[in-house]
Formats: structure tokens, C-alpha cells, sequence
């Protein structure tokens, strides 16, 4: 689930906004830190076009995190 994009003279693997989105959801589940909100607002803010919605949304409904989300995206 990485994403290679090119940097220099190799490519580089990320993980896509999609799954550190999904994650950062499940740490506040866990813990609470607003820090993850802040984090996945940042990330909407700064990917934005590149997010894949649909899956976003699929990966959020399939791991009961709606309730996160909601509190993610106001």
C-alpha cells in the first residue's frame, strides 16, 4: 500500500494520504490527541485533489471510524 513518486534519481515509497488518514483516525480512537485531527486537517488541506475520496470513505466505513471522521473533517 506505498506510493512510489520520483525524488532525484530514484523513486521514492510513501504511504499514500489515504492510510496515514485512516491510521492518524484510529490513534485519536485510541488515544484522543487532537494532534491527529490537526494532523489529517493538514494533510485534506495540503493533498486535497490528490486524496482518493471513495476510498477514503470505504476504508472509514469498513473500520468503524465515522464518528472520528466527522470530528476530523468539521
Amino acid at each position: 500500500m506505498r506510493r512510489r513518486i520520483p525524488f532525484g534519481d530514484a523513486p521514492l515509497s510513501v504511504a499514500p494520504p489515504e492510510y496515514v488518514i485512516v491510521r492518524k483516525l484510529e490513534y485519536f480512537r485510541e488515544g484522543g490527541s487532537d494532534k491527529h485531527l490537526t494532523d489529517i486537517r493538514a494533510i485534506l488541506a495540503i493533498s486535497g485533489d490528490q486524496i482518493d475520496r471513495e476510498a477514503l470513505r470505504s476504508w472509514i466505513v469498513r473500520k468503524g471510524l465515522s464518528n472520528e471522521w466527522q470530528k476530523a473533517s468539521a
